[in-house]
């Protein structure tokens, strides 16, 4: 068993369950068989130690590069054990961020933790937008980029964008196959790993189940076939997300510089997201 020589930071809803399905297919790498462990993030996967997290490279059969990909550890406010926790135990790293457009990100995200469920996030996306911590924190492009790049050295991380993989596939991952020093293998098919659609929300039933806790204890005794159902008659489709004009202005105010620090870190144009 082996340690991994990458992480994919995140960020979430920027196609990086995508990429880690391209990873997980490549002959060169090892990837983690758990796709998301966020071992260094949540405090309970972190105590099970060092042995356990080996284990999850237990497939490993040489190749030259072993990693995984954990959204939350770019979150460093709402985990902050999780960056010296990756310190201590992976000195030497390379690190793969993948930015998106803030706005458009923040309402995927807003999606997927309404759906996902595990973590309690306000019905209503305009509240959910400005003050949900784990929206806002995973918002700090620029700060987390600094913090892992001062760390680990700037040749060791490769920032890219989540527009580009919809541009351009092959480049994306070619930037990435390139990064990693392992040979580039083109898409066979488009990936499209976690996609948006058909997500559901809480009804008033689960959403006072999750925050009363009692939700885990619910799935563990009820039969696959009454979970459908559940999630079939207690959770409502999201449709399309309506943002006031005034969370807009708000949410472009608190996210606007950290983005453009970004942007211009990786010298792009301001006017490559959408920041007024």
């Amino acid at each position: 068993m082996t340690l991994p020589n990458f992480l994919v930071l995140g960020t979430a809803k920027a196609g990086t369950s995508s990429l880690a399905s391209y990873l997980d297919k490549h002959p060169e790498v090892c990837f983690s068989r758990v796709q998301e462990p966020n071992f260094f993030a949540f405090d309970q996967q972190y105590a099970r130690g060092e042995s356990y997290y080996r284990s999850l490279y237990a497939h490993y059969d040489g190749e030259p590069c072993s990693g995984e990909k954990s959204w939350r550890y770019s979150c460093g406010a709402v985990y902050p054990k999780a960056f010296e926790r990756i310190r201590q135990m992976l000195p030497d790293l390379k690190l793969i961020y993948v930015l998106r457009d803030p706005l458009e990100r923040g309402i995927s995200m807003w999606r997927e933790l309404r759906d996902a469920g595990q973590d309690i996030v306000d019905a209503d996306p305009n509240r959910a937008l400005l003050t949900d911590p784990l929206i806002t924190d995973s918002m700090k492009y620029a700060s987390t980029w600094r913090r892992f790049g001062d760390a680990y050295g700037q040749q060791n991380m490769l920032v890219i964008f989540f527009e580009d993989l919809i541009s351009d596939p092959e480049g994306f991952y070619r930037s990435v196959t390139d990064f990693l020093g392992v040979a580039h293998h083109s898409l066979e098919k488009e990936i499209h790993e976690n996609p948006s659609i058909g997500l559901r929300s809480d009804g008033r039933l689960l959403e006072w189940l999750r925050r009363n806790q009692m939700d885990n204890a619910t799935r563990r005794v009820l039969p696959d076939r009454l979970r459908r159902w559940g999630r079939k008659n207690l959770k409502t489709p999201i449709g399309k997300v309506e943002v006031s004009p005034e969370t807009r202005a708000a949410f472009l105010d608190m996210v606007r510089p950290e983005a453009r620090a970004a942007l211009e870190m990786a010298n792009k144009p301001f006017d490559y997201w959408t920041l007024e």
